[in-house]
């Protein structure tokens, strides 16, 4: 039983390892945006999923293998010295106390793994915000990130005014602007 709970819990932190390991590739291939948004969304659901398989692991340990566990071990004792041994309600309020205790050490133990998987995610989320938009633009800020599709607009398409569905015209320049400005706030 102890070697089924392990392989599960070893299994949630592969899944999770395997994406922290898919973000970190995708932030060193110098990925655009969406493509580290996507591996952060899917670290993130492999962080909630380690957490929901540790805690399902833990519960079902407590409620059903320490039982059986306990029991099987107190009678394989009695007989190893000549003597039986009945479960009474003295033993399970021991084993529920323990069980308490057990849980709530498993517990602690995944949400500190959980934390530390989510101060990661936080860390790639910060820098990702910081380093995707001045690598997507070339090593540079929003702003002469702007002016520069503006004069490239300019000069390769001859493009001064965008015209909206809407009939609403932006020259070129404030809509590069607006462009780069949404962008750099929309990268994860």
């Amino acid at each position: 039983m102890a070697a089924r709970v392990a392989a599960v819990l070893q299994d949630a932190w592969q899944r999770l390892a395997d994406q922290q390991a898919a973000v970190i590739a995708a932030i060193g291939d110098n990925a655009r945006s969406r493509e580290v948004a996507a591996r952060l969304a899917q670290f993130q659901a492999a962080i909630t999923d380690f957490q929901q398989c540790v805690d399902s692991e833990a519960r079902a340990f407590v409620s059903v293998q320490l039982p059986h566990l306990y029991e099987e071990g107190a009678r394989a004792a009695a007989r190893a010295v000549g003597g039986h041994f009945s479960w009474t309600l003295i033993h399970r309020e021991a084993l529920q106390s323990l069980a308490s205790d057990s849980y709530a050490d498993f517990l602690r133990r995944s949400q500190q793994e959980q934390r530390m998987a989510g101060a990661f995610y936080r860390a790639v989320r910060d820098a990702a915000r910081r380093e995707v938009p001045l690598l997507a633009a070339g090593q540079t800020t929003a702003l002469p990130a702007a002016k520069a599709l503006a004069d490239r607009l300019a000069a390769e398409h001859q493009l001064t005014t965008v015209i909206y569905r809407n009939g609403a015209r932006m020259p070129v320049q404030a809509w590069a602007e607006a462009a780069s400005s949404v962008a750099y706030n929309a990268a994860p």
